[in-house]
């Protein structure tokens, strides 16, 4: 046939033959002009629509944490900026000796997953084309109790309506 259907059907039923059968799943050489290859192309849209899935996933973490003091070190730093500016120290030496070494960034930073899906779906004849697409998106926070998370659905329909 001028369309090159035929063909393209007797293609894909003796590659399905190779697998199937022979255990031949490729990869396959399939040398056709251009013509064909768009007429093919076509075709595929009409009788078999696209369907496509991405996906990814990760973990996040804070990349660039301070150096923690100890407690010691903090209270020597408390008292020492209220020196400066004529205050009286605000500890006492017996405070530095009972100081907590709490690293509030490892209480408060987590590693967080992160994902995002998106799928979409098309196809259509010569005169309508659709597509109907949606994507999701989740992300934890490293700060611990935060996230984000967002949802989107979209359709698009073509049609021609007359030949002009």
């Amino acid at each position: 046939d001028e369309m090159g259907l035929g063909k393209t059907i007797q293609t894909i039923a003796l590659l399905a033959h190779l697998a199937c059968e022979h255990q031949v799943w490729g990869p396959h050489l399939v040398v056709v002009p251009t013509s064909v290859m768009l007429n093919w192309e076509m075709e595929f849209k009409k009788w078999c629509p696209g369907f496509k899935i991405l996906t990814y996933y990760g973990t996040q973490e804070a990349w660039r944490r301070i150096e923690p003091q100890t407690g010691q070190e903090h209270i020597g730093t408390i008292n020492e900026a209220r020196r400066n500016v004529g205050l009286a120290p605000l500890y006492t030496p017996a405070d530095s000796t009972n100081a907590a070494n709490t690293n509030w960034q490892s209480e408060i930073f987590r590693s967080a997953p992160i994902s995002n899906t998106d799928l979409s779906f098309e196809g259509g004849t010569e005169r309508l084309q659709y597509r109907v697409s949606g994507s999701y998106f989740d992300q934890k926070g490293i700060v611990i109790g935060s996230s984000f998370n967002r949802m989107s659905v979209r359709a698009n329909i073509d049609n021609r309506l007359t030949d002009k």
